[in-house]
Parts: C-alpha cells; structure tokens; sequence
C-alpha cells in the first residue's frame, strides 16, 4: 500500500470549474466509527469484527454525512508569507491551492517547513 492521505478534499465539477464542497479527515472518518462519549452512559463495550462492521457502515453514508467545510483557501498567486499567516491563524495543517475556482494543488505545513530550511541554508545555514 502506498501512503495513506491525512484528508480528501470533495469537490464538485460542473462543467469546467470545480467547486470545493468540503474535506473528509482522518479525525472525521474514526471520529463517526464510535458514538460520541456524551451518548455512551457505561464503559463502552467493544466485540470481535467491531471494527470492520463500523467501516461498513462508513461506505453507506455519503461524503456531506461526514465532510467539513473549507473555510479557506490561498490563490496560486498569493504569497508564503500570507499561507504562514492563514494557517497560523486557522489553525491549519494544510489549504487548498486555487487558481479562479479551479483547485489547483494543496500546500500542507511541512511545504512550508521545507522552504524555511531551504532560506536559512541559502543564508549560510542555521547553527
């Protein structure tokens, strides 16, 4: 298996635009595999095949059960400075990357991280 994805963003084509609906996250998908401590009133009580039983009930609902909004996003123009300033922010890990409505690419934390140490190298190196 290759590398597993941390989220899946959802989005929608129409005709030549692609419009981001909402994004599916690794937290989101185990977050809907057990109820919610509030709704459990004992210990929770687990059972062999528990497991691949909530994973099947998972492919019976559809991407907006489970799916977050996109509250932002960087335009392809836009600047290091302003994705550190979004994510800081927002507390993000990672923003889509759009050019007019088109989703072009998504830059996550750690692309930013390598550009820092890419800067402190070309300015002789950090020690």
């Amino acid at each position: 298996r290759g590398k597993v994805p941390r989220f899946l963003l959802v989005v929608d084509k129409v005709g030549d635009k692609e419009e981001i609906l909402g994004v599916v996250s690794v937290d989101e998908v185990l977050g809907r595999m057990e109820p919610s401590a509030g709704s459990m009133e004992e210990l929770p009580i687990f059972w062999q095949g528990q497991f691949y039983q909530e994973c099947e009930s998972l492919f019976e609902r559809t991407s907006s059960e489970i799916m977050s909004p996109v509250t932002r996003v960087i335009h392809q123009s836009g600047t290091l400075m302003e994705a550190v300033h979004l994510m800081n922010s927002g507390k993000f890990d990672w923003l889509p990357v759009v050019e007019g409505e088109d989703v072009v690419g998504i830059l996550l934390k750690e692309d930013l991280f390598k550009e820092v140490l890419a800067a402190t190298e070309s300015e002789g190196g950090a020690g």
